[in-house]
Parts: structure tokens; C-alpha cells; sequence
């Protein structure tokens, strides 16, 4: 979450020099981007309804500059995220061939915001997205998983497997009986942020495939830890398209 007179690192505050400032919001929650990178997200829920937007400056009243400063800007648009998947609801079950299953969307995506609710099975498991996918086994693949673990990996093809970007721990998935765990993936460009039940888990560089393509929900991300039989379901799975 953003915290009110924390610096932003990418903001250039020299004189005379451009910003550019990407605003998304989605339901309760709001993400910023400046110059291209994720600055933070915070939360909306006091204020649900539709409204006019605007841009300003001197928010603050330390903040404001006297004897006819001014500040420009250019460029300004406010455009709606169109739902380009319907919610939807399926499962996902693994079987003995140690492949990663997945439900694809057929759509043809490089910047999008894609969300899913997941129930929580027994024993080990993870559940992620596969995007800017061009074929079964050449896509960007993120999940989350029981143990803790996450893991972001660009597949380009099934001889040479799934090259491992980036990982870590704090999953921040919900393990208790009768859970619901709920993932959010942001992609713009080469940046995207990874949420877990609301809080941001992962900022993967998407700089290694900028193409567009198919996205999906999965799991099964790695062989050794599939359970033959095992079975996920997921509802709500959609796909709102960004420019």
C-alpha cells in the first residue's frame, strides 16, 4: 500500500522534467504506476461510487508554490477497462502425465488485469496464470503456492522447460479449511504486480516476452510437487483489457 509521505522513487522532481503518471483502478483497489514503474497500490472502499476524475497539483497546502508557478501537462485521457473474459467458474485436476493443467481464455492480451478466486484442496498445491501465451508450451507462467513458495518462469518451449525468472517466499495464500484465496495479476508493458488475497506479493519485469497473447488460470506449475487426482476449482475468473 502506498504510505502517505513516502517518496517515490521513480518520480524525476528535477526542474522542467516529464512524469509520466498511469493510474488503474479496479472496484476497491487503485495501482500507480510512474515512469513506466509500479509505485504502489491503496484502498478504495470508502469511496465505491462513479465519479468525474481529475488531475491536479498543490494537494497540500505546504505544497503550493506562489508568485505564478504553474505546472504543465499533456497527454491527459481517462479511458474504461473493458471486461474482455465474463467471470467465470471451472476446475482444474491433475492426472498422471505430470503436465501443468490449465483453462484458457482465448483472448489475445499484452496489458490486462486478470483475477480468479481459487479453493484451497488438501496437501500441497499451487495455482497461478499462464499469459502472453502463443502455444502450450511458450508463455509467461506465475503461481503461488501452498508452502509459501512463488515463482515467475518464461516456458519457450517443452524441450528446454521453464526458465525461472524470479522467486521468493510469502505466498500469502489462506490454508485453512474452506478457504478462498484470491489472485490478481497486473501486466503494462514490461511491469506487472502479483496479488494475493489483496496484498502484492511479487513485481515481475515482463521485458523477456512483449508480445500479446492467451491467458489462463493453472496449476500443477511444478512436476515434482503434483498429486495425481488432486482437484481446484476456481469461480470468477476474469479478464479486463488496458491500453
Amino acid at each position: 500500500m502506498i504510505e502517505k509521505g513516502k517518496k517515490i522513487g521513480s518520480l524525476d522532481d528535477s526542474a522542467g522534467k516529464p512524469n509520466k503518471v498511469v493510474l488503474l483502478v479496479l472496484d476497491d483497489t487503485g495501482f500507480l504506476f510512474v515512469n513506466n514503474f509500479f509505485s504502489g497500490s491503496f484502498n478504495l472502499s470508502q469511496q465505491t461510487n462513479a465519479g468525474d476524475v481529475m488531475i491536479g497539483t498543490a494537494f497540500y497546502k505546504e505544497n503550493e508554490k506562489v508568485g505564478g508557478t504553474q505546472t504543465n501537462y499533456e497527454d491527459f485521457q481517462v479511458w474504461k477497462m473493458p471486461v474482455v473474459h465474463e467471470p467465470s467458474d471451472g476446475e482444474l485436476k491433475l492426472s498422471d502425465d505430470n503436465k501443468l493443467k490449465t483453462d484458457m481464455a482465448g483472448v489475445d492480451l499484452k496489458n490486462f488485469i486478470a483475477k480468479a478466486t481459487f479453493s484451497v484442496p488438501k496437501g500441497l498445491w499451487n495455482v497461478g496464470f499462464v499469459f502472453r501465451r502463443l502455444a502450450e508450451n511458450d508463455q509467461f507462467r506465475l503461481f503461488a503456492q501452498s508452502d509459501s513458495l512463488w515463482m515467475f518462469g518464461n516456458q519457450v518451449s517443452h524441450l528446454i522447460g521453464t526458465s525461472w525468472l524470479s522467486q521468493g517466499k510469502g505466498s500469502k495464500l489462506k490454508l485453512g479449511a474452506s478457504e478462498l484465496d484470491e489472485l490478481m495479476l497486473v501486466a503494462l508493458g514490461d511491469r506487472s504486480i502479483f496479488l494475493v488475497n489483496g496484498n502484492v506479493i511479487a513485481k515481475p519485469d515482463l521485458t523477456a516476452r512483449m508480445n500479446s497473447g492467451d491467458i489462463g488460470v493453472g496449476t500443477g506449475f511444478l512436476e515434482k510437487d503434483q498429486i495425481t487426482g488432486q482437484s481446484i476449482k476456481y469461480t470468477d475468473f476474469t479478464i479486463w483489457g488496458l491500453p
